[in-house]
């Protein structure tokens, strides 16, 4: 019996299989498209663009027209296009509209600590604690920057931090040398400069309270103030109303006794005298009477030169004054206030958070000790260098839109997200991290891929590529015969002897 050599069977369907693959790579590569589509909210367009000679280009393709000439539905894409370059324009089945609610792309920022020696980024969330080489730190939060910025047309300065409650930002305080911040009753702070730190040591342990040389008294004058540091008796000012404000001297009133400044007032109503006690907000008085020496708690700074300085620090009717180094350790006060000093210059302006373009954060470990870092800045924590950044995020929300086609009925709408693939047909619409047109505040860019085989399509080229294979192996099986040979089929002489 013959039989069909295997090569020959093997060989028809190599070439059956050389033949598809040629076919789809041939039509794949005339048909193929990956290119951009630009739209803008209001308004429709149906004609994607793909440089020339891209990748994406297909086989075969013309050389592509200048930007000028391409035939789009928005006549303003044209512009933000390289006039330099050439394109092949491409023209959907279909048009897209761009919704006009739909939201601008707002850029985000995300707060980093960074170590500078291996570069490893720690998210920086308020509220939540982060592990920096083994040291506990918890993030307070950030906040817009405002502290001292070194400038040599400024003075000497401090910036401070006062905290009310355990793991709160806080007030920032700026303060100038030889300048008094009075906060209210229970606490005042002062700042002096040195020339050396034996100077600052010395007198830092020497503090005492002042005296009436370092206090002054306001008399409110409409909007603003009159500010008067004289206690001599009959020393005075006179006010836009007419009113006219005299010292009568000091006393030590109240329970328990406190300076009080009397003042004998000439208005409209009469004469009378003003009993103002030192640092009470509360009265009724337009006068006020500032007095650093009577506050409950002083704190005086001592520094001699820049990020150095010790603080005294006086409570009650101690005479002796607790002294340290001033830094980013709290200075606890008796009212459960903590005050942290942030930065101490030798010449510096203050900026003041209105005026701040820069954050900072605030990072505090589980000894109270706080790090300030202001963006782009650096600090030591846990012996290692880390610096503070805050990186760009683009957030984009869902695009809204319609998807417009020739029929009336197969109109529909459709919402595109980052990372998501809106499928049309043959066509996939993806939206685009970065625009190929970084200044076009007002085009939202697409990326337009032509897909030829759908799930149907595909279907169909696999029934076909089955059937064909099919085909080739029918044609080529071998067949039984119908007839066996004549030895079979007839009886021998031996079957019928003779008679």
């Amino acid at each position: 019996m013959a039989t069909l050599p295997h090569y020959r069977l093997a060989a028809n369907l190599s070439y059956l299989t050389l033949l598809f693959a040629v076919m789809l790579w041939v039509y794949v590569s005339l048909t193929r498209f990956d290119g951009f589509i630009r739209l803008e909210p209001g308004t429709t367009e149906h004609v994607a663009y793909l440089p020339a000679g891209s990748s994406g280009t297909p086989l075969l393709s013309r050389q592509g027209l200048p930007s000028e000439l391409l035939p789009f539905d928005i006549e303003s894409t044209s512009r933000h296009l390289d006039s330099e370059r050439a394109y092949l324009p491409r023209a959907l089945p279909f048009e897209l509209l761009l919704a006009k609610e739909t939201p601008e792309q707002a850029p985000l920022l995300r707060d980093e600590l960074v170590a500078l020696s291996n570069n490893q980024a720690f998210p920086l969330r308020a509220g939540e604690v982060i592990q920096v080489h083994g040291v506990t730190m918890r993030v307070l939060g950030v906040t817009p920057w405002q502290g001292l910025v070194a400038s040599p047309r400024g003075g000497r300065c401090a910036a401070l931090s006062l905290a009310s409650q355990k793991n709160t930002l806080g007030e920032t305080l700026l303060i100038e040398a030889d300048r008094w911040l009075l906060m209210d009753e229970q606490l005042a702070i002062g700042l002096h400069w040195h020339a050396t730190e034996e100077e600052a040591r010395a007198a830092a342990s020497a503090q005492v309270r002042p005296g009436l040389d370092a206090a002054w008294w306001t008399v409110k004058d409409g909007e603003g103030a009159i500010r008067s540091t004289s206690f001599l008796p009959g020393a005075g000012t006179e006010c836009a109303d007419g009113s006219v404000w005299t010292v009568e001297g000091i006393a030590e009133l109240g329970s328990p006794a406190r300076p009080t400044l009397q003042v004998r007032v000439q208005d409209k109503t009469g004469q009378r005298i003003e009993s103002i006690p030192a640092n009470d907000r509360s009265a009724s008085s337009r006068v006020r009477f500032h007095h650093p020496g009577a506050a409950a708690t002083l704190i005086v700074l001592h520094a001699w030169r820049q990020e150095e300085a010790l603080y005294a620090k006086l409570e009650g009717n101690s005479t002796v004054p607790v002294t340290g180094l001033a830094g980013s350790e709290a200075i606890t006060i008796v009212d459960g206030r903590r005050l942290w000093v942030t930065q101490v210059l030798p010449y510096a302006l203050p900026l003041p958070e209105r005026g701040a373009a820069v954050q900072q954060v605030v990072l505090e470990d589980d000894a109270e000790k706080r790090t300030y870092l202001r963006e782009g800045g650096r600090a030591i924590i846990a012996g290692n260098e880390y610096s503070y950044r805050r990186e760009p995020v683009r957030e984009t929300k869902p695009l809204q839109l319609e998807v417009i086609h020739p029929e009336p009925e197969a109109r529909h709408a459709e919402s595109l997200s980052p990372g998501e693939v809106l499928r049309v047909g043959e066509w996939r619409f993806s939206l685009l991290e970065s625009a190929p047109a970084p200044r076009d505040p007002n085009g939202v860019y697409l990326r337009v891929r032509y897909q030829p085989f759908t799930p149907g399509r595909s279907i169909g080229l696999a029934l076909f590529l089955l059937g064909s294979y099919g085909w080739v192996l029918i044609r080529f099986l071998p067949r039984r015969k119908a007839a066996t040979n004549a030895a079979d089929t007839h009886p021998s002489d031996e079957d019928f002897p003779v008679q």
